[in-house]
């Protein structure tokens, strides 16, 4: 199960233009800067609420093994 999120994908928003960026986890945890597609705004996760998405997503994860290893 380590991989099972990898693939949810998360909305982030351009702080600049407020255009919705979709990436899947994965793309955020793998390139967490990137450029808005819409206005060139350099992006950065770890300065956003995604970032606190992703980490949710990781303590779900880490409990699902817990839960699947005890059953």
């Amino acid at each position: 199960m380590p991989d099972s999120f990898d693939e949810v994908e998360l909305n982030t928003e351009c702080p600049r233009c407020t255009s919705i960026i979709r990436k899947s986890a994965r793309q955020l945890r793998d390139e967490p800067r990137f450029e808005c597609s819409a206005c060139g705004t350099p992006v950065n996760v770890n300065e956003t609420a995604t970032r606190c998405a992703l980490a949710n997503l990781d303590m779900i994860r880490a409990e699902l093994d817990r839960l699947l290893m005890t059953a």
